[in-house]
């Protein structure tokens, strides 16, 4: 959990971490979500927002270009915690999770221009255990990543940390509003996934379309800096590598940018500079000591594409996925967990990749 001042261009203080460490000891972490036997419309509400509040006129951000977002808000009660998001190919709906343990689907409504403008046909439901009831309490429920697998049919894959595992959930005809009444079913975990420290899971998920999975963990492995990470091939055997993030920061979430290559988002906080964000380029094959082949980018571990940290706008950024747009563009969209926490945001931020992508 990260807590960290809500304007994003205000520098943190001592006593102002101390205090906000106080409200997480007095109750704002308990869990408050609903349990949705069905779905749930809501309504979401996008308020615009600049990349720098600072100088609106702004959209180049390292090797990205912003290409819109804002705040998103809602009255429902089970609304924030999005730790994991996955786009349809053309980025127009979307499937989320929480990490209390909700879905939440919807539409992506866009402008002439391609920038967001709003959401619409949101709705929530609870994820739904092996036993087909919904998941309750925090260690059960605690969703990190969400990602379409098409091996051997259309399902939906989500990973847990605290109870470390992985999900999957059937769906129809790729219908991402389908999965509110599946039950999950548990996927065979790779070796040393115990291992891993009981609020630094399973962050990042990522599938392939050869059916490939990966999974970047927030735990670091045998060396201390360096994250397990692990590869599933279609035929499901796994294998363990490493993934190496930038020094002070851990992995949040991945997703393929090509079939050789992963967008990985990468987190810190610290209580005097704040939270910030790099989203890193990686080559698979580094991850698992492979040579490059084919048009993979020769690589001994990820490159910097931008590095998000006040004034820019920023948050808990947990959850993220790339989509292609109509002008062929691929696209970065990230979301915030706010962690149920009043002084936190909820941010859609969205940026065009370099063209090599």
């Amino acid at each position: 959990m990260i807590w960290f001042y809500r304007e994003p261009w205000i520098s943190w203080t001592i006593i102002t971490c101390g205090i906000l460490t106080g409200l997480a000891v007095t109750g704002l972490a308990k869990d408050e979500r609903p349990s949705l036997a069905s779905a749930e419309p809501i309504d979401v509400q996008l308020t615009p927002l600049p990349i720098n509040p600072t100088d609106p006129a702004q959209t180049k951000v390292g090797l990205l270009r912003y290409r819109g977002g804002g705040e998103l808000k809602s009255d429902f009660k089970g609304f924030g915690g999005i730790s994991g998001i996955d786009l349809s190919a053309d980025g127009t709906r979307f499937i989320a999770v929480s990490d209390r343990g909700l879905w939440l689907t919807g539409r992506v409504i866009r402008n002439e221009t391609g920038r967001i403008s709003r959401i619409e046909d949101a709705r929530m439901s609870s994820i739904r255990g092996e036993n087909g009831a919904a998941l309750e309490g925090k260690r059960s429920a605690d969703a990190e990543a969400v990602r379409l697998y098409a091996f051997p049919e259309p399902t939906v894959l989500v990973s847990f940390e605290r109870e470390h595992r992985i999900l999957r959930f059937s769906i129809e005809n790729a219908d991402f509003a389908s999965v509110f009444a599946a039950s999950g079913a548990l996927v065979s975990p790779p070796d040393h996934l115990d291992k891993q420290r009981d609020n630094g899971g399973l962050e990042a998920l990522a599938t392939g379309a050869d059916g490939t999975i990966i999974l970047i963990s927030e735990s670091d492995g045998p060396r201390k800096g360096i994250a397990r990470a692990w590869r599933r091939t279609a035929a499901g055997v796994w294998e363990e590598g490493s993934y190496p993030p930038p020094a002070g920061y851990r992995a949040t979430d991945a997703a393929f940018v090509s079939p050789t290559e992963l967008i990985v988002i990468n987190r810190r906080y610290t209580p005097l500079s704040g939270v910030s964000a790099i989203v890193t380029a990686v080559g698979v094959g580094s991850l698992f000591d492979e040579a490059p082949s084919g048009n993979a980018r020769p690589s001994s571990g990820p490159t910097e594409l931008a590095l998000l940290k006040p004034p820019l706008q920023v948050d808990n950024l947990e959850a993220a996925d790339v989509w292609i747009a109509p002008d062929g563009k691929r696209i970065l969209t990230i979301l915030s967990d706010d962690n149920f926490n009043s002084i936190q945001r909820t941010l859609w931020l969205e940026f065009e990749l370099p063209d090599r992508f």
